[in-house]
């Protein structure tokens, strides 16, 4: 089953043109609350709109696509389940996570950029991997969540709100930063030499607050425990996060989990079942039933070879179609 990431990297995208869709001169003027601009009340509070703030949002029209994201490699993170445990409704009998980065670059020393724009990326600026069937995939930079940002503008007043780096050479430095309109009908993207600069790749797990990972949790749960038998649910949450440290699920509620499907184990000591790599199998102490865990759940989440869609099992997470 395919599924937008409008709840993912869309909304990095979402959030990133907020401040350009204010000055927007189309487009539909409309309240700015969380619902019109797509995001949660809290996300919301930190943007710092006025109480009755007008914004310009973007219509199919006004909209300008730079490209999809880049993700980088699926980060297996580590749940190592219990060997046995007692089980109850509600138990969690085993758990597999995966980290997934936007793929991340950044330049050690500042980029001076001359006429039109006349401007200077600071040493440390943050370029992300787009790709699009127009342009391909090139490192751009651009303004990033929660973070003040002014577009670049030519003579004209048009805004150039992302700036990529071409002209990559056999020594691996670039030296035409490319300027993309937010208009293209208004004007056409502006190339300006530079000089010679390298790119260096942000590892993943270095944590950046302005760039947030994606976290992908299966898990196994026991759902009812009766005479008839064990069912267990196979579920997943896809989540957005910004923390080094495993995703911490113990206080979501059950509904933030999607179900997969569902396996029974009969209710008798030695039945078993497997689940992708994973047994499971039924022992009784007096009144008291345990599982006992053999092997592990197989390699989970994944990036297709275009790096713009994430793969979890069945399931594929892609960009929102034009």
């Amino acid at each position: 089953m395919r599924y937008p990431l409008s709840a993912a990297a869309t909304l990095l995208l979402a959030l990133s043109t907020t401040a350009i869709a204010q000055q927007a001169e189309d487009g539909e003027l409309v309240l700015a609350t969380p619902e019109s601009l797509g995001v949660t009340p809290e996300q919301f509070a930190k943007m710092g709109f006025a109480k009755g703030a007008m914004i310009r949002r973007e219509t199919s029209k006004s909209r300008r696509s730079f490209g999809y994201i880049e993700f980088g490699e699926a980060v297996e993170q580590p749940q190592t389940p219990p060997a046995t445990r007692d089980v109850a409704p509600g138990a969690v009998l085993a758990q597999q996570q995966v980290r997934i980065e936007q793929r991340r670059w950044r330049v050690a020393a500042p980029i001076a950029i001359g006429a039109p724009f006349n401007t200077i990326l600071e040493a440390e600026t943050r370029f992300l991997h787009l790709t699009d069937a127009a342009d391909g995939s090139r490192p751009c930079a651009r303004n990033v969540p929660y973070k003040p940002y002014t577009p670049a503008q030519d003579a004209a007043g048009n805004i150039f709100p992302v700036i990529c780096l071409h002209g990559r050479d056999a020594d691996g430095r670039y030296r035409t930063a490319r300027f993309l309109p937010y208009y293209p009908a208004r004007a056409q993207p502006r190339d300006v030499a530079i000089a010679p600069v390298e790119l260096e790749p942000i590892a993943p797990g270095v944590v950046d607050p302005h760039f947030p990972a994606l976290i992908a949790i299966r898990r196994l749960r026991v759902v009812k425990l009766d005479a008839d038998g064990m069912q267990i649910s196979v579920e997943r949450m896809v989540k957005q996060t910004s923390a080094a440290a495993p995703l911490d699920v113990k206080g979501l509620p059950d509904t933030a989990f999607h179900t997969l499907g569902t396996h029974r184990i009969p209710l008798r000591s030695g039945a078993a079942t497997t689940i992708d790599g994973l047994t499971l199998t039924l022992r009784q102490h007096g009144s008291v039933w345990e599982v006992e865990s053999t092997g592990a759940l197989a390699p989970w989440g994944q990036v297709d070879a275009n790096r713009t869609e994430l793969i979890f099992g069945d399931e594929v997470f892609g960009p929102v179609p034009e």
